[in-house]
């Protein structure tokens, strides 16, 4: 190359020793776009180093071919120093972004300890709050248990109010309302029902201690005649129809008993009507499953100077609707020979 003078932007004069550096610019070749014809790697401008790079190739003097270099990693271009020397592709290492990285966690660390400290706030909340509602239904259910115990002691001092000033009227009333449905044993009671306790304790308040009742003088036998109606004749029903006083001064009361008979029926009141080996005859089988309502009458006797009840007298027609629902009498003699009641409805005592 000729010296020549090189006349800058600034009209600045070169030296012929700053010029002898100077290479001289040429198309590049075909075969790639980073070498020149005289095998010499290309400069490359300076913006290339900030784009994101990609794989390169090596030229190979002896066979004069590229080879591409496969390797994990960014690579940067570094200018051969000759053209007896390959090019040099080494593997550039990433950025480091640990300003970045570390302000994202001194950002992102303190957000998750304040999410997980305010799902930690609301489980306490949400379990506090649970607590709470337990124990006020808790002191919901004292408040209610005292408020029924409050209506019971409410409830037993009228009825002694009312005991003292009961007559025959008031007597059979009330008799008739707490025996409507028999009696009532603890198991199958609900809270708002009465009980055998209630039914005893009426009767013992309102009755004289040696009461006459049918063939009997003893108010536990009464109630234990009730009982036994109760259980073997389940469910059963007494409906008061008509209350009246009679000529010799009985009040006179008119109902309908209702009884079903069930298989304990038959069983333990009717058991000659069971066959030995546990089934049932022909005659018990028409008798099973069917509700029976007998007309009824009790008499109750006041006494005025007392004021207390001294007798009742209790029967029921059993032999009527048996007749009609059998319709034949010596199906029905059948059914009350050796039976545990009588066509009366009067409960007999099994001898031991």
């Amino acid at each position: 190359m000729n010296d020549c003078v090189h006349q800058s932007s600034q009209c600045k004069f070169l030296r012929n020793d700053e010029l002898r550096g100077i290479v001289q610019r040429t198309n590049p070749s075909e075969g790639s776009p980073f070498f020149s014809h005289s095998g010499r790697e290309m400069e490359t401008d300076a913006r290339y180093y900030d784009a994101p790079t990609i794989p390169f190739a090596t030229y190979d003097e002896k066979t004069s071919f590229y080879f591409p270099n496969i390797s994990e990693g960014k690579r940067d271009i570094r200018p051969a120093g000759g053209p007896s020397s390959q090019t040099s592709c080494t593997a550039r290492r990433p950025v480091k972004d640990s300003g970045v990285a570390t302000t994202s966690a001194v950002f992102l660390l303190p957000e998750k300890q304040r999410l997980r400290e305010l799902r930690r706030t609301r489980q306490i909340r949400y379990r506090k709050k649970k607590e709470q509602y337990i124990l006020n239904l808790e002191e919901q259910t004292r408040k209610l248990r005292r408020t029924i115990e409050d209506c019971e002691q409410y409830r037993r001092s009228k009825s002694d109010t009312m005991v003292t000033k009961m007559n025959a009227w008031s007597f059979a009333a009330e008799y008739f309302r707490l025996f409507r449905y028999g009696v009532r044993f603890k198991k199958e009671l609900k809270a708002s029902q009465t009980g055998p306790s209630d039914q005893l304790d009426f009767l013992r308040r309102s009755m004289a201690k040696d009461v006459a009742f049918n063939a009997e003088h003893d108010i536990d036998r009464m109630l234990w005649d009730w009982r036994q109606t109760s259980l073997w004749f389940s469910p059963v029903s007494l409906e008061l129809d008509r209350l009246e006083k009679d000529a010799a001064g009985f009040l006179v009361a008119t109902t309908l008993f209702t009884v079903s008979i069930s298989e304990q029926t038959l069983y333990n009141v009717f058991p000659h009507l069971c066959n030995s080996n546990g089934t049932m005859s022909a005659l018990a089988l028409k008798l099973l499953g069917h509700t029976f309502t007998m007309p009824s009458s009790t008499h109750f006797k006041w006494d005025d100077t007392l004021g207390r009840l001294v007798s009742v007298v209790s029967q029921s027609d059993m032999l009527t609707p048996l007749l009609l629902h059998l319709g034949s009498l010596e199906d029905v003699s059948r059914v009350f020979d050796k039976a545990l009641v009588t066509p009366d409805f009067q409960h007999v005592v099994k001898e031991q």
